[in-house]
């Protein structure tokens, strides 16, 4: 793991920091994938990210959700933050990798997936979950190399 270099600043530094050193990884990860035919997966990548955003941050907590809690949920995972031992913040996030998607095989992301159990999208349980605890609700988007951003729509399909 390659350590990111953290400036002396707030947390917010060090976070922007941290996540643009890691999105530089990823994207080399998901490149090195595709060149040897190896099929990295969303759970794969997170959780190595995860492990090394808590390495790099260790003030910062982490919750990791299993497949169920996740099906009623709609996060993968909750990061916690308190500022000055007072001021809480929580982010509820939903990981997608970039795809080809459809009969189009365009490159896209599964943002109107419905859960199994109940044919809800993923996305209003994320969001009413992490409204429920307090938490804001986010998207990680893992893209590598097939994101040519002129030929990229970001429609949502909703």
């Amino acid at each position: 793991m390659k350590a990111a270099v953290i400036r002396t600043g707030g947390m917010g530094e060090a976070l922007a920091n941290v996540l643009l050193d890691r999105a530089a990884w990823t994207y080399a990860r998901l490149h090195a994938g595709r060149s040897h035919n190896v099929e990295l997966h969303e759970e794969t990548i997170t959780q190595d990210l995860l492990l090394d955003i808590s390495c790099m941050l260790p003030e910062m907590s982490v919750q990791v959700f299993t497949r169920r809690q996740e099906a009623r949920n709609g996060a993968d995972w909750q990061w916690e933050w308190w500022f000055q031992g007072r001021q809480w913040f929580g982010l509820r996030v939903q990981a997608k990798r970039l795809k080809q998607r459809g009969k189009s095989r365009r490159p896209g992301y599964d943002l109107y997936y419905r859960t199994g159990s109940s044919d809800r999208r993923q996305v209003d349980l994320l969001i009413e979950d992490a409204h429920k605890t307090g938490a804001r609700a986010a998207y990680a988007l893992y893209n590598g190399p097939d994101l040519d951003i002129s030929q990229f729509t970001w429609g949502c399909g909703v």
